[in-house]
């Protein structure tokens, strides 16, 4: 009995002495009392969408101090975000740091940085250290810039980058792995920059010289968030001109040229990607790849991501749910009358719909309604109906709004809208955001191209006429330019 007694004991405290080996612990204080909360979260592997949207936690001022506490497997980042208007802060965090911190005034009013203390803390500082050094000097491309210029100017900023990492070990205590990480990270930058141009559609694959491309090689880094941004441009989003129509080569190249952790992240990010595009044109090859997906993906984070991009995916060519239809309530401005979703939706019965999420303090929603003439014109043509649905918690502010903009037809107020089923079915995380329903109310575009023409850009509206034309059945796009 005694030695059952003692085992015990001696597993419990190796379990507890295991457990501080994977804890990190930041404790911190800040002398302006006014400041009562921070923010964190752990950077997530995939790019912010509304299937990924931003999860910060936070973390509230008691006895006089802040205390963050993590349990993790290995080296890991964290994005702290200071009170205020600050910029948040890329920090590396290790397994069993206990590290302090102060919560430090700039010069400008409302911002602060977060400044680490104790064993491990120059890993903490990196970041901060790394932006002030370089604040502005990162060449950016812009349209009609000259590419090989543009490479020369990112492989000399790259120089620079690994000069000061060089200066900041020389006078700091770091670990190897921190430093084969910050190396990683300044490397992976450099290919994904190559790829801005490509991403941001500023050039076509057949504009790039001869050789731009042939040092673009992501540096393997389980921790650098920058390797998998570059796998992902590399990979996915430039591995070939044209993608969307091209699933199988992208879906080919992942699974017979990767293999372990890389084709897991690959694989469950090129999910991600075709999904949130809700195109039918690859609907049996992506449906495939999301079946068979846990044969190669075993991380629980990435399976997650998986089975979120097929409940958004599937979402297309549906009506919504009995369930959001008969619990979702609007306020119609034109009766003043509160009405279920499905009872709006019976009002334009056999009208295909571009719903239109917005409020009264959006200012991109609004520019966005103040700019759409040309949208407004093609869609009555099309005999779209555009529907606006205000997320205001505010109905005077609303109804101001309507009113000033002119927007009182076809106008609706969403009651609870951020608990609103209607909301969380479509995950409408951030505004504007446009729907397009076909003639039978089925969805087709859960994040349809937005309506507003700037500064003679017509990107969105040739987009957006060309989802209204799958819709409708027209073979021919019709442009105002």
């Amino acid at each position: 009995m005694k030695k059952t007694f003692l085992l015990s004991i001696a597993i419990m405290l190796i379990s507890s002495l295991i457990y501080a080996q994977h804890t990190v612990t930041l404790y911190g204080t800040c002398s302006d009392t006014s400041i009562t909360q921070i923010r964190y979260k752990i950077i997530n592997p995939f790019r912010w969408s509304v299937i990924n949207p931003d999860s910060f936690i936070s973390v509230t001022r008691k006895n006089n101090h802040f205390k963050i506490k993590l349990h993790v497997d290995g080296p890991q980042l964290i994005n702290i975000v200071p009170p205020g208007y600050s910029r948040s802060q890329i920090t590396y965090i290790t397994p069993g740091d206990s590290v302090s911190f102060q919560i430090v005034p700039l010069s400008k009013k409302n911002q602060y940085e977060i400044v680490f203390s104790g064993k491990n803390a120059a890993q903490y500082n990196y970041g901060v250290f790394m932006r002030k050094a370089f604040f502005k000097q990162k060449p950016y491309f812009k349209k009609g810039t000259d590419l090989n210029q543009y490479k020369q100017a990112l492989l000399a900023f790259k120089k620079r980058q690994m000069d000061s990492l060089m200066y900041y070990i020389r006078n700091k205590d770091v670990s190897k792995d921190f430093i084969d990480y910050a190396k990683a990270e300044i490397n992976n930058e450099y290919v994904y920059s190559l790829y801005n141009p490509i991403t941001n559609k500023l050039v076509s694959m057949s504009d790039l010289p001869s050789g731009y491309l042939h040092d673009a090689i992501p540096e393997k880094n389980e921790v650098s968030y920058a390797y998998k941004v570059a796998l992902v441009d590399k990979y996915i989003y430039d591995y070939i001109p044209d993608p969307i129509s091209n699933f199988d080569a992208v879906y080919s190249n992942i699974m017979h040229n990767f293999s372990g952790q890389d084709r897991a992240y690959l694989l469950s990010t090129m999910i991600g990607y075709y999904a949130l595009q809700q195109k039918s044109e690859y609907q049996s090859g992506l449906l495939r790849a999301i079946k068979e997906a846990p044969k190669y993906v075993n991380n629980p984070q990435y399976l997650s991501y998986i089975r979120k991009a097929e409940i958004y995916y599937t979402m297309i060519n549906r009506p919504f749910p009995d369930s959001v239809l008969t619990h979702t309530y609007l306020r119609s401005f034109s009766d003043n009358k509160k009405i279920t979703l499905k009872e709006l939706l019976n009002h334009y019965k056999g009208k295909a719909l571009y719903l239109d999420f917005w409020a009264s303090w959006c200012v991109p929603c609004r520019n966005d309604i103040a700019k759409s003439h040309q949208a407004k014109q093609y869609l009555a043509k099309k005999n779209v109906k555009w529907i606006y649905i205000s997320i205001d918690t505010k109905e005077e502010l609303w109804l101001k709004a309507v009113v000033k903009d002119s927007i009182t037809q076809n106008q609706y107020l969403l009651y609870n809208a951020h608990n609103s089923p209607l909301n969380k079915y479509l995950k409408v995380f951030f505004i504007p955001r446009y729907v397009l329903m076909d003639r039978q109310h089925n969805i087709q575009e859960s994040n349809a191209p937005r309506p507003a023409v700037y500064n003679g850009n017509y990107s969105n509206f040739d987009k957006l006429q060309r989802s209204v034309r799958k819709i409708t059945g027209e073979m021919k796009i019709v442009t105002f330019h």
